[in-house]
């Protein structure tokens, strides 16, 4: 693939991803004692940037060295008639989803509390921030699944597959692109079936691209409908069964040949009192025991389900081969 160390090299480097998702924040932010990130008119304005595309957006900010942070409703993409719990679990997800999907080998965006400086009584509404994580050096754009497929409401995970891999072809992605997206998008989906997302529009995932002709599927957003928290309107990635199920995506997988030592490292390194940890260094939240309690709960009987899922399919089918 490459003519020798020195070309691979320079495409590692021309090409590697850093997110650091906390340095635009603590560049021109404060915090108040909740955790909650100040937005302060001084150091930041209203971006023009459109946001018609957007189901709960306010707009975008710009900061002042050219950056953006996109700012949402608190509410999120999910049903509006919520009781309080489950309305703070749709926030909280914001803050705890992303540290998750790292324990999956994922990139995500990066989402924190704000609220206005004008807005200073603590009964004010608060909002979800997220700083923007395509890359301005490498002029990074994002295409969203909706513009790659050929019609809005395909929810089989083949034919996503096939489609954005038609896609990426016609576009003149590399090989090793072609099958790195394919590969993160399996890896997005068995994250998505494990938190029970429920929002699998094809506006929420995409692929991104670059100057150099670099493609990567984009980092997981818009993670507020996990955790059984549903919208009105259900939609997830469905396998040829047309099942929607861990242990369905697992059974259809299980034959690729890096899928089995992967689920066996997010067995040995899921960890919710980790993620817990990374929430607080990250965003300065603490997430209340009321919460933590549900949380605990929903991932145990998650946990369960992929461990049972793994021993019936992988496990099952490689004491087959031994026999």
């Amino acid at each position: 693939m490459f003519k020798d160390a020195g070309e691979k090299e320079e495409y590692l480097q021309k090409n590697k991803v850093i997110y650091d998702f906390n340095a635009l924040v603590k560049d021109y932010f404060e915090w108040d004692e909740e955790g909650n990130i100040l937005l302060d008119s001084s150091k930041c304005c209203q971006s023009i940037r459109d946001i018609t595309n957007y189901a709960t957006c306010i707009g975008w900010i710009m900061l002042p060295d050219g950056s953006l942070a996109l700012l949402k409703n608190s509410l999120g993409d999910v049903d509006r008639r919520l009781n309080l719990s489950d309305y703070n679990i749709a926030r909280y997800n914001c803050l705890l989803m992303p540290e998750l999907a790292r324990q999956f080998g994922l990139e995500s965006a990066q989402y924190y509390f704000a609220r206005r400086v004008k807005n200073r009584p603590k009964t004010n509404l608060k909002f979800i921030l997220t700083t923007d994580f395509r890359s301005r050096e490498k002029k990074e754009e994002l295409v969203e699944g909706l513009d790659i497929l050929s019609d809005d409401n395909i929810f089989s995970i083949t034919e996503i597959i096939e489609q954005m891999e038609d896609y990426l072809i016609e576009n003149g992605a590399r090989i090793e692109d072609i099958e790195q997206c394919k590969r993160d998008f399996l890896k997005q989906t068995l994250f998505h079936k494990f938190i029970e997302h429920t929002d699998e529009n094809n506006g929420n995932w995409g692929i991104i691209k670059d100057q150099y002709n670099h493609f990567q599927l984009a980092p997981c957003y818009d993670l507020d409908c996990a955790c059984r928290i549903h919208k009105t309107t259900k939609k997830r990635r469905q396998c040829d069964n047309t099942k929607t199920d861990l242990q369905s995506f697992i059974e259809q997988y299980k034959e690729e040949s890096w899928f089995p030592r992967y689920l066996e490292e997010v067995m040995r390194h899921f960890s919710l009192q980790e993620a817990y940890k990374k929430v607080e260094e990250n965003t300065k939240i603490k997430i209340p025991e009321q919460e933590r309690i549900r949380y605990e709960a929903f991932f145990q009987e998650k946990q369960k389900e992929l461990k049972n899922a793994y021993e019936l399919s992988i496990a099952g089918r490689e004491k087959g081969e031994q026999r």
